[in-house]
């Protein structure tokens, strides 16, 4: 498993893209994991359709659960500990850095699967389609705040803002959700 591999830097870059940090964070809010969502936009990328099977058979799904997001909620606890007490501060980094190498972990694991994903002929149609599979393989009903936050993701990771922007208005009419089949029409 290659830690430094193309996913991890594309993750690092587009999480850095204005709004799609909060979106992000939006999102996992409501339940989604934030290397999934850049796991499917990278997909996109790629070209490459997400099967959903093959992450939650996968060693990535097991390294999420058992490692990752305990790793996470620790984070949480002691930075509820920590106001007020500096002592504490050189802990919760070191927590923090090793979320992020646990993460790192993930996503090298992910990029390891996307040789097994299918290709696409349009990656803005690979990225909204992965990210439908996601939401249904995790059983996500997002809510607008959440369904909002997508569009900084899906911008940064889009190579066609044209076809995004109509995507995007069919959503705020409502004639487009998430959790569909996408088609080109």
């Amino acid at each position: 498993m290659q830690l430094q591999n193309d996913l991890w830097r594309y993750a690092l870059d587009l999480y850095q893209q204005p709004g799609v940090e909060q979106g992000c964070l939006d999102l996992q809010q409501q339940g989604a994991s934030i290397n999934r969502l850049l796991f499917c936009c990278w997909l996109g990328k790629e070209k490459r359709i997400l099967v959903p099977d093959l992450v939650t058979a996968s060693f990535s799904a097991q390294w999420q659960q058992e490692i990752t997001h305990p790793l996470r909620q620790l984070r949480y606890r002691v930075r509820e500990q920590k106001d007020g007490r500096s002592e504490l501060d050189s802990v919760y980094q070191k927590m923090r850095a090793a979320e992020l190498a646990a993460e790192q972990v993930e996503l090298a694991a992910l990029a390891e699967l996307a040789e097994q994903m299918p290709q696409q002929k349009s990656d803005v149609i690979a990225a909204l389609e992965n990210l439908s599979r996601y939401f249904e393989m995790a059983g996500l009903q997002l809510n607008n705040t959440a369904r909002q936050g997508l569009w900084p993701l899906l911008r940064a990771a889009a190579c066609h803002d044209q076809q995004l922007q109509h995507w995007q208005t069919l959503a705020s009419e409502g004639t487009f959700k998430f959790n569909e089949p996408l088609t080109t029409d």
